[in-house]
């Protein structure tokens, strides 16, 4: 019958394609992931005056994962969670440092290590990373683990 043929092909091709499929879903971020981010990062509720300037992120198939956000908010929210970051236990940083998804969105976006002079981080096997940016709108939030 010409109609097994169809089903056969059909079938052969979905079981070809369906393995890059499912990496693809597990290894993209999920949707939404940039306010999660932000508030655990910041320990902070996502603002409402939040723009998204640049996002990546990515997981493997082992436990590594990159994500990054540089979101701008209104100087009442840098301000607020500025002040968060001083008073937790973050490390207070001198030099910038992120990891590979972080140092791509800030290429993406034209923006310059040096134009954030607040840092803090939080080490361990899960890193965490906020930075805050000289022009007092534009806060850097990333998690990663490699």
């Amino acid at each position: 019958h010409k109609g097994c043929g169809i089903a056969v092909i059909c079938f052969a091709v979905f079981l070809a394609v369906s393995p890059f499929v499912l990496l693809y879903l597990i290894t993209r971020p999920p949707a939404g992931f940039h306010k999660g981010l932000y508030t655990e990062v910041t320990g902070r509720p996502y603002p409402a005056s939040a723009k998204v300037i640049e996002k990546a992120g990515s997981s493997g198939l082992n436990t590594d994962y990159g994500y990054a956000a540089l979101i701008k908010v209104d100087t009442a929210e840098y301000q607020a969670a500025l002040q968060a970051m001083m008073n937790c236990g973050y490390r207070r940083d001198t030099t910038f440092h992120a990891g590979v998804d972080g140092y791509n969105i800030l290429r993406k976006a034209c923006v310059e290590e040096s134009a954030f002079n607040q840092r803090f981080s939080a080490g361990g096997t899960h890193q965490k990373i906020i930075a805050f940016h000289c022009n007092g709108q534009v806060i850097f939030v990333e998690k990663f683990r490699y």
